[in-house]
């Protein structure tokens, strides 16, 4: 008969789509990109609120007193 060669390929499908670890890694792979999207997205974040607080300064510096100051 002929023998099948499992490629690299086939070895990680076996291991994804496992009957009983299938679930558990796909929801470790979840929890990791959570955890790495929210960790990276915090510097953005901080640059972001901060050039927010200085451009409300730079306004507010050349507003008239009124109500909306």
């Amino acid at each position: 008969g002929t023998r099948h060669v499992q490629t690299t390929s086939d070895k990680i499908d076996n291991i994804l789509t496992h009957r009983v670890l299938g679930l558990p890694i796909f929801f470790g792979i979840m929890w990791l990109l959570f955890n790495v999207v929210f960790t990276l997205g915090a510097f953005p974040q901080d640059w972001i609120e901060t050039g927010i607080a200085g451009l409300g300064e730079l306004i507010g510096a050349h507003m008239a007193d009124g109500d909306l100051k």
